[in-house]
């Protein structure tokens, strides 16, 4: 199974199974002038005399947008800002998901506490198709609430594959139904919403990656359409991330599968195993493209001091050898890539051949080359034999002498 990083999301389950938070730390947010606003106006007959709160999560916390008593009657208005929106109304511990397009007037009719009960909406553009979306997701949280509960709550590596299973198939009703709607109107203001059906809500071992592709093509419409809503930025942020990382993922697997059996022998006389990372400029590239030279395999990282303190050496003699045959490889220990670059750049790192996977520690190298401190060096012939370890300062020098000469 792919293994991936915990990430962020910037929305949380809005829609698969709503959120709700009136508490005070909500922050208010509701400064626009009167004239630049829209409104959601409507009846909720089961919830007279209460309030209901406009709600919009952003990062990490729920910011309100307005609010209104809702009278004998169950009528209420509330007045937003003139923006592009994904709003949870709010009444009590109950809440449904409104889209707002930046210039709507909507109304809407529920019921009470089940507010995506009976739930209508109109003046909205592709209003049937949120109520229809609305009516799905009702069946979906009633049937499969407390299963999602369990997912959210589940502690880090316990086995929920069943527990996803069940879940993705509960949900394939409305995953359907918003792959089709987005395929036909991705610049929809409804589009924000049903796009987070496709969202890696149940991690991204478990995502379809071809959504990213259908989520691709949503932004780029909003970029163009509501280049400043919240949805965008957030999703422009994220898409990349999950996308990045899906595929990292995947390299790692073919990665791993590259190695094999980490216990080899790495002593002299043996030969050194293959590395195969990517390159600091981009691309990748492996140990074993470099046979037919006598190669320094230098492990390394910019925030080690020792290492940072022989590198000038280093520089030294591959100047003084390049010509005759001699390459350094420099395989970094580093999680920063700026670092890492700026280190090369900094110490004068000349030759071509720089790679890492950023994991530090991490990286599958240590376990296979069996070190436990930096600088390590490892020194190997044309044929990819090795011929020195550890070789450092004049160590260094005198074998590289005793190969090429002075």
């Amino acid at each position: 199974m792919l293994k991936f990083k915990q990430i962020p999301f910037f929305l949380g389950l809005i829609f698969t199974f709503v959120l709700v938070s009136c508490d005070a730390d909500s922050e208010d947010e509701n400064s626009t002038p009167l004239e630049e606003k829209q409104t959601i106006a409507g009846q909720i007959p089961g919830a007279a005399g209460k309030t209901i709160v406009a709600q919009i999560y952003n990062v990490d916390k729920w910011l309100q947008l307005g609010q209104s008593l809702i009278d004998a009657q169950g009528n209420f208005n509330i007045k937003l800002p003139k923006e592009a929106f994904i709003v949870q109304l709010v009444v009590e511990q109950s809440g449904v998901p409104i889209v707002l397009g930046g210039n709507d007037s909507v109304y809407i009719r529920c019921d009470f506490p089940a507010m995506q009960k009976n739930f209508k909406i109109s003046n909205l553009e592709d209003a049937a198709d949120l109520n229809k979306m609305v009516v799905l997701n009702a069946e979906f949280s009633e049937k499969y609430g407390e299963q999602m509960n369990q997912l959210r709550n589940a502690q880090p590596g316990t086995q929920t594959d069943a527990l996803v299973k069940t879940l993705q198939a509960g949900k394939k009703p409305m995953e359907t139904f918003a792959i089709s709607f987005l395929e036909q109107k991705p610049g929809s203001p409804l589009a924000q919403l049903f796009a987070m059906q496709l969202f890696p809500d149940m991690g991204l071992e478990n995502w379809n990656v071809a959504h990213g592709d259908i989520l691709r093509n949503v932004l780029d419409v909003y970029l163009e359409k509501y280049p400043e809503a919240r949805f965008t930025r957030g999703l422009e942020s994220n898409l990349n991330t999950w996308v990045d990382s899906y595929q990292s993922a995947l390299n790692d697997e073919k990665r791993k599968s590259f190695y094999g059996n980490l216990d080899r022998n790495v002593d002299v006389g043996s030969t050194a195993p293959d590395i195969w990372m990517d390159m600091v400029n981009g691309g990748d590239m492996k140990l074993s493209d470099l046979r037919g030279k006598y190669v320094l395999i230098d492990f390394w990282a910019s925030w080690c001091g020792p290492c940072r303190k022989e590198n000038p050496n280093v520089v030294r003699l591959y100047k003084k050898y390049k010509d005759k045959g001699f390459t350094v490889f420099s395989v970094s220990l580093d999680d920063n890539a700026a670092a890492w670059k700026s280190a090369i750049e900094s110490d004068g790192l000349e030759w071509p051949y720089h790679v890492s996977d950023l994991k530090k520690w991490n990286s599958i190298v240590v376990q296979l080359y069996k070190f436990e401190g930096i600088p390590h060096t490892v020194l190997i012939d044309k044929k990819g034999t090795i011929i020195g370890k550890n070789l450092r300062g004049m160590e260094l020098e005198n074998k590289l002498k005793e190969l090429f000469g002075s």
